[in-house]
């Protein structure tokens, strides 16, 4: 887990520290809606509407899971910027 740009020791051990035994989830699908990262939704009818995540589950955990992913996505654009406005410094030549 730790691999990952923005992942380092304190967001593995908030992780490990709130899941406690990961063999509970019967699949890595079901950590997200327990942790509160699923989009609420609202159906009446013909009506369905999505919502924003639920905030349920850990509240430090949400935190340092979209703070992680946050930096991920800042460092994966940067790379891109690198590779389409500078070529030669992302590594790439045209």
């Amino acid at each position: 887990m730790m691999s990952m740009p923005g992942v380092g020791a304190v967001v593995a051990l908030t992780y490990r520290s709130a899941v406690d035994d990961p063999r509970r989830f019967t699949s890595s699908k079901k950590v997200g809606p327990w942790v509160g990262l699923t989009p609420s939704r609202n159906q009446s009818g013909e009506r369905d509407v999505s919502g924003g995540i639920t905030k349920a589950g850990d509240v430090n955990l949400r935190r340092a899971l979209c703070q992680a992913a946050t930096v991920m996505m800042y460092e994966e654009g940067q790379k891109t910027v690198q590779w389409t406005v500078f070529p030669t410094i992302g590594g790439r030549s045209t």
